[in-house]
Parts: structure tokens; C-alpha cells; sequence
């Protein structure tokens, strides 16, 4: 039933999932592993109205993904963008709730002056790369966000009052291959990492 109601499309016919051309892992169940992700959200207080939400944002980003521009000339003789893909514009306004998607990826709003009363606005339209350069910003902007407001929730739910020492973070350490034959220096690369790994967990 999400499927239908957050417009979602098979996974090839996602310019930002299909370049890969792999689209299944070995030994992956995809419905447990969204089953899964449903069961942590609500583990730690993430309820079905969040995740709705949640998917909301990350069903728009991927259909950004979709949205192409064109150009034709304007009667100053510039070129202005035109959105070539209407329908996947029309479902990111209404994923996000904001139905000045379109407006605001063929036009930006220069503010020039020193504030106030003598501050004036003035509308710029963009051409095709500048229009296609906002459209694949505001797809960064919202992952950025999406991401960073999933780590400050969970962080808040895992806090107890007071200060704490439960967090979540990201480990990312360099240099965790495992190879067919590994070298004496591979292995104990690796077994820094899962000593570090081990103290930082």
C-alpha cells in the first residue's frame, strides 16, 4: 500500500538507483529487511505517521532524480530552463507538501541592498544546467536533512536525561578488505579495525 500512495516506481526506473545496473543482493530478503527497518524506527520511538514521513522524503528524492530540463529561448535571446518531466515535478511538490517545486527550480530570487526597506528581490531565471544543477541541490538538501534529523531523533530517544553515554555515530575505518590471500600487513590492518571497532562500539 506505500508503494501506490509515496508514487514509487520499480528500482530501474530510478535514475539515482539504476546506473549500477544491480538491483538484487544474494541472500537478501527485501521485505524482511524493510520489515526490519519498520520494527527499529518503532524500537526507538518512531512511529507509523514519522516513517510514512520519512519515506515521503526519500520517495522525493528519488523521483528528483528523474526530472529532466530543456531549454527555449527567451526574448531577451537568453535561454531559459523548461521542465521536460512534469509529472515527476508534480509528485515531489506533492511528496514534500510544497507546490513551488517547479517555480523554484527555473528561478532563483536575488536579494541585493543593505536590508530593510532598501533590500530588493529580483527574480532570475535559470537555464537548462543551472535549473538541473538546483535540481540535484535540493535532492542533496533533503538527504542531508532527512540524515541528520534521523541521527538527532535517535540520539534524543536513546538519551536518558542527564548526560549519557549512548549515542549513535558513524565508524568509518579505512583499509577493511578481505582479500583471497591476505599479507601479514592486511591482517593486521585488520585486526586494528576490529580492535577499534570493538572499543568504539
Amino acid at each position: 500500500e506505500y508503494r501506490e500512495e509515496l508514487e514509487l516506481k520499480n528500482i530501474d526506473d530510478y535514475y539515482f538507483l539504476n546506473r549500477s545496473g544491480c538491483y538484487q543482493v544474494n541472500n537478501m530478503d527485501d521485505v524482511k529487511e524493510f520489515k526490519e527497518v519498520c520494527d527499529s524506527f518503532k524500537t526507538v520511538g518512531i512511529n507509523d505517521e514519522m516513517q510514512k514521513d520519512i519515506f515521503r522524503v526519500v520517495s522525493a528524492i528519488l523521483t528528483l532524480g528523474n526530472a529532466r530540463f530543456g531549454e527555449k529561448e527567451g526574448r531577451s535571446g537568453n535561454m531559459l530552463a523548461t521542465v521536460e518531466t512534469e509529472e515527476e515535478i508534480a509528485t515531489v511538490a506533492k511528496l514534500i507538501s510544497c507546490p513551488d517545486v517547479k517555480m523554484n527550480l527555473l528561478q532563483r530570487q536575488v536579494r541585493a541592498g543593505g536590508g530593510g526597506r532598501r533590500t530588493s528581490v529580483t527574480i532570475v531565471k535559470m537555464n537548462k544546467a543551472q535549473a538541473t544543477e538546483a535540481c540535484e541541490a535540493l535532492a542533496k538538501h533533503l538527504y542531508g536533512n532527512l540524515f541528520s534529523f534521523l541521527v538527532t531523533k535517535v540520539n534524543s530517544l536513546l538519551a536518558t536525561g542527564g548526560s549519557s553515554d549512548r549515542f549513535i555515530g558513524i565508524l568509518d575505518i579505512f583499509g577493511f578488505e578481505i582479500f583471497e590471500h591476505n599479507s601479514l600487513e592486511q591482517l593486521c590492518i585488520n585486526y586494528t579495525n576490529e580492535k577499534w571497532q570493538n572499543l568504539f562500539n
